[in-house]
């Protein structure tokens, strides 16, 4: 039990450090499925908290990453959200589909070049996701 505390400890530091990145890297406005742009081209920026009642199937966040199509992609402990700036869609473990995360434990999230979405779990290890097997 210790073990799985120090893991989301320092799991959770690992996400506040990839947000600082994202914070100081140049700054880009990205909507699925446009390029993105230089947040400097819309004049300003905008953060919004989202949570629960936005679709976020947990508040404890473990892990984030982006796509190489614009969406956000969230690892939770009650599954993996996908936002592409609206809405979140929620993929839950389900035992009948084999694209679905095989557990909801998410911890970390990797998107690579060839816009596969790698998917630590807690659980059940390393898991890859294909965005276009939807």
């Amino acid at each position: 039990m210790d073990r799985l505390r120090a893991c989301a400890r320092a799991s959770r530091w690992a996400a506040v450090a990839v947000l600082a990145l994202m914070l100081l890297a140049p700054a880009r406005i990205v909507v699925a499925g446009e390029p993105a742009r230089p947040a400097a081209a819309s004049g300003r920026l905008q953060v919004r908290m989202l949570g629960i009642a936005d679709g976020l199937p947990h508040p404890a966040v473990y892990a984030i990453a982006r796509d190489p199509f614009g969406f956000l992609w969230v690892g939770t402990l009650e599954g993996l959200a996908r936002y592409d700036g609206h809405r979140f869609v929620v993929y839950r473990p389900d035992p009948s589909n084999p694209n679905a995360p095989v557990s909801g434990q998410i911890n970390t999230l990797y998107t690579d070049r060839a816009g596969m979405l790698w998917i630590g779990t807690f659980a059940s290890g390393l898991n890859r996701y294909d965005p276009r097997s939807e």
